[in-house]
């Protein structure tokens, strides 16, 4: 279908009635999540994955972890009906397709002394695409990329290989990908949407698409470059902020000062928004955009040491967690190998059911190597159904987890942790004494009782 030739009215209608197909490459938790917005929209989606296993299951109506329980009958009904096909052929997936989105994200290669941000994958990917696209196509980025990406490399790319030219013959655009960090399918569809085309016949087709799936909760700009650097300073500032509060967790329980106490009052007082302390930042996974930022501004020499020290410090909080750790396992007074610890949060982020890249793997090694035993430790996830990264129980049941702990570690702040006071987590331990390191500061401390003792990250010690 010629896409260039409709006007986003005709797209928006032949979008919803299934007379439009669009490729997804990428079947990740983000990727997943967008096909399964696009199918309920209307469109038929061929899904795209080098992993030829997960597309076996997923031409199944079987969906590979981690996912949302919530996308699993969605994909099975749409996998019924023969509107959703997955395969591992990115040029046959092109070929068959009106749309292209990629989603294939930059790989952050780290070593001690430096980094690199290699766009390999993607760029392979955008070479398949390009030997498949037909006139009239729409060929989308959503993923973080180095600002200029699209149009310095992506455009020659398609161009050369297909012989076509944007804006007469294809449309390009740029989308700032948000699916792999919602927590429903309905939090993603509902949110604002950022898009952007090379030309105005880009932009008119790209908007007319996703105003077929997220309605007018769409920002469209009509310059990629823009879109792409405003997608990695958005993300870089987070990195950033969290930073500035995870580097005074230890100074603020020296002083007796709560953290979550701080960051309460400042909105009231001045008005100033501030995160709580949290260990969900330390994987440079979850923020490529800020290497992707250190990168460019080396390139140009300029300097980028608070990027560098905001990086580092979050990867680093990994070490403040231990020390609570070594703290609480000294304030029970057994052998480590004798103490029982529950932990509660598996997920990468608050309210997700992806494991991967997650902080509790790192803590439980910690533990282990800290002479805890593997059955002693019993990690609770709501969201979390199968981790196989994992070398403990993993349940989701909160009582099973936290019986007869010892101690009870908090690493995500799931809101359902929220709901969970201090003293009934000691009820269900069932223990005279017990210890509570509420790192994701999301327990309400309602009563703190005799045998009970309390930290969280940037607070000091409660204990009665």
């Amino acid at each position: 279908m010629n896409l260039l030739s409709l006007n986003i009215d005709e797209i928006v209608e032949k979008g919803r009635k299934g007379f439009i197909t669009v490729a997804i490459h990428g079947l990740d938790i983000g990727g997943l999540i967008l096909s399964a917005a696009f199918l309920k929209a209307g469109f038929i989606v061929i899904g795209v994955d080098r992993d030829s296993k997960r597309v076996i299951r997923l031409n199944h109506g079987i969906l590979p972890k981690p996912y949302l329980p919530e996308l699993a009958p969605i994909f099975r009904k749409y996998v019924a009906e023969e509107k959703f096909r997955a395969t591992i052929n990115n040029t046959w997936a092109s070929e068959n397709s009106d749309i292209s989105i990629v989603m294939i994200p930059p790989e952050i290669k780290k070593t001690r002394s430096s980094y690199d941000v290699n766009l390999k994958n993607l760029l392979n990917v955008v070479k398949d695409v390009g030997k498949g696209m037909s006139t009239g196509s729409l060929i989308t980025i959503a993923s973080s990329v180095p600002p200029g990406t699209t149009v310095k490399i992506v455009k020659p790319i398609l161009e050369h290989l297909s012989g076509l030219r944007v804006e007469y013959d294809f449309a390009l655009g740029f989308y700032a990908e948000k699916a792999s960090e919602c927590s429903s399918l309905s939090s993603f569809i509902s949110q604002r949407h950022l898009i952007s085309g090379f030309g105005a016949k880009s932009l008119r087709v790209l908007y007319g698409i996703f105003k077929a799936v997220f309605g007018e909760n769409i920002l469209s700009l009509n310059n990629i470059t823009l879109a792409e650097t405003m997608n990695i300073l958005f993300k870089t500032y987070r990195d950033v902020i969290y930073a500035y509060v995870n580097s005074l967790v230890t100074y603020m329980k020296n002083i007796g000062v709560d953290i979550n106490l701080v960051t309460k009052y400042l909105p009231e007082i001045y008005g100033l928004e501030v995160p709580k302390p949290t260990a969900t930042v330390f994987s440079s996974e979850v923020f490529k955009e800020t290497y992707i930022l250190m990168k460019e501004l080396g390139k140009q020499n300029i300097n980028y040491e608070v990027l560098r020290i905001a990086r580092e410090t979050n990867e680093k909080i990994i070490e403040k967690i231990v020390e609570l750790l070594a703290e609480a396992i000294t304030k029970i007074g057994k052998e480590p190998k004798n103490i029982k610890i529950a932990i509660l949060g598996d997920a990468v982020k608050e309210n997700s059911s992806d494991p991967r890249n997650s902080v509790t793997k790192i803590i439980v090694n910690e533990l282990l190597n800290a002479g805890i035993k593997k059955e002693n430790i019993v990690v609770h996830d709501p969201f979390v159904i199968d981790d196989e990264e994992l070398k403990v129980e993993l349940t989701v049941n909160l009582n099973q987890a936290v019986k007869d702990a010892d101690i009870i570690l908090t690493l995500i702040p799931h809101k359902i942790y929220s709901e969970v006071t201090v003293s009934a987590l000691k009820a269900m331990s069932g223990k005279e004494r017990v210890v509570i390191v509420d790192v994701a500061n999301v327990l309400r401390k309602d009563t703190i009782s005799l045998g009970l003792s309390y930290v969280g990250l940037g607070t000091p010690w409660y204990e009665a």
